[in-house]
């Protein structure tokens, strides 16, 4: 399934059709008592290598993403830079991204999501610090 998206074919209607497939047949239930139709899982195995033996859906111009099925430019979310700032305002460091901030903080990324959106402070080096949007 990470293939298939990575290639792009998820924003074809036949790569959709195929990834829906896959997840109907995770386990989420028992598959003996499930109401979900079953799949031919050596047809969808077939399927899934016809496509993946295929071109991609994507197309890479300098640097920008073009979509081939949809005949557009992938706009991709953007990183959202951040700083951590003590109780005073000064900036401590900042970060092109919620990410790159998580990384250096040794937490998950939801982790400075919630500290970003509910404007909890936090402990580093025995100081009292917030996490920022640059605005």
């Amino acid at each position: 399934m990470f293939k298939l998206k990575k290639r792009g074919h998820h924003f074809e209607p036949e790569g959709k059709t195929l990834i829906d497939l896959i997840l109907s047949q995770m386990n989420n239930n028992r598959l003996s008592t499930s109401k979900a139709p079953k799949v031919n899982r050596s047809e969808l195995l077939v399927e899934i290598d016809r496509k993946l033996s295929g071109p991609s859906n994507l197309e890479f111009k300098g640097e920008r993403i073009y979509i081939k099925s949809e005949n557009r430019t992938y706009r991709g979310s953007k990183p959202n830079p951040v700083v951590i700032q003590d109780e005073n305002g000064l900036v401590i460091n900042s970060f092109d991204s919620q990410i790159d901030c998580a990384k250096f903080l040794g937490v998950s990324d939801a982790t400075v999501v919630i500290r970003l959106r509910d404007r909890k402070p936090f402990f580093i080096d025995k100081k009292l610090v917030y996490i920022r949007k640059v605005v």
